[in-house]
C-alpha cells in the first residue's frame, strides 16, 4: 500500500511533485471531473510519473476515477 492510503490523501510521483512545486505533506486542491477536493499530499518514488493515486473510501470522492484526468492540482496556501 502507498502511504497515502493510510493517511487518506493523494499520492503523486516525486518527480511530478517536484516539477509542479508541490511539497510533501502539504494540502493540495485537486480538480477532477469538474469537482474540487482538498487532500494531504504524499510523494512517492514507487508511483510512475503522470499518475495520481487516490485511496478508495474518502467521503465525497466518487468510487471510480479510472481513466480520468486531474484537471488541476495546486498546493493550498493559508
Amino acid at each position: 500500500y502507498l502511504a497515502a492510503a493510510r493517511e487518506l490523501g493523494a499520492t503523486l510521483a516525486r518527480a511530478d511533485g517536484q516539477r509542479l512545486g508541490l511539497s510533501e505533506g502539504a494540502r493540495v486542491r485537486l480538480q477532477i471531473a469538474g469537482e474540487s477536493f482538498e487532500l494531504p499530499l504524499q510523494l512517492s518514488d514507487r508511483l510512475a510519473p503522470g499518475l495520481l493515486a487516490l485511496p478508495h473510501g474518502i467521503a465525497g470522492l466518487p468510487a471510480v476515477f479510472d481513466g480520468l484526468l486531474a484537471e488541476r492540482i495546486e498546493e493550498v496556501r493559508p
